[in-house]
């Protein structure tokens, strides 16, 4: 079974990313949300999830934005880049599936 990650785990380290960071583009993929939220999502410290949060955007796949409602409060949503590299993971998914 750990085989099939193998190939996922390639296209991670071929786009300057972690399998963490690629969990994190895929929970984003269909909404943007807060760091807070990812962070409870993926068993982090809000600490780390800044970080991973600050490594994805100076990689250029996601971006901030701050809450309208709260200033403190942030938005991550993907780029253009993330969603070309999702693709990619999803297609490897799929072959391994099969």
């Amino acid at each position: 079974m750990i085989e099939k990650l193998i190939p996922l785990h390639t296209h991670c380290e071929q786009h300057g990313i972690s399998l963490r960071q690629l969990a994190i583009l895929v929970l984003l993929e269909k909404q943007p949300s807060t760091p807070s939220k990812l962070a409870s999502a993926l068993s982090l410290t809000g600490a780390a999830m800044t970080g991973q949060i600050d490594a994805l955007t100076a990689k250029g796949y996601l971006e901030t934005q701050p809450d309208p409602k709260d200033r403190r409060q942030k938005w991550a949503s993907p780029t253009p880049a993330a969603h070309t590299l999702l693709n990619g993971a999803h297609a490897l998914c799929s072959q391994a599936a099969a």
